[in-house]
């Protein structure tokens, strides 16, 4: 799948890199604004987790991810908002995802 080399989360320009030293891995980080993609996935598992990744960067940067307890442990990460809140969640996860909608409609 291509994905657009930039996208816009909540008014932030974030890069999308692939790497193809990652086998099946993805992770964002919020201070480079850089979400990265491994390049061996299985067949639509590329789309979910740049997706996952979109997500979690959004609700970091909106505030509503948390951790508790954590020492490396993914699972204990936690995320908290209202309804209003989740509604600017999927404002943002539209705006992300516009430019591969739109390529895939070409």
């Amino acid at each position: 799948m291509n994905f657009p080399k930039r996208i816009i989360i909540a008014g932030r320009e974030w890069k999308v890199k692939r790497d193809s030293s990652l086998a099946g891995v993805a992770f964002f980080d919020s201070f480079t604004a850089t979400i990265s993609l491994g390049k061996k996935y299985g067949e639509g598992e590329e789309l979910e987790a740049f997706l996952h990744e979109v997500v979690e960067a959004i609700l970091q940067d909106r505030g509503h991810r948390y951790h508790y307890n954590c020492d490396g442990d993914n699972d204990k990460r936690i995320f908290v908002f209202n309804h209003a809140q989740f509604t600017n969640v999927i404002r943002d996860l539209a705006g992300a995802v516009r430019l591969i909608v739109k390529q895939e409609k070409k």
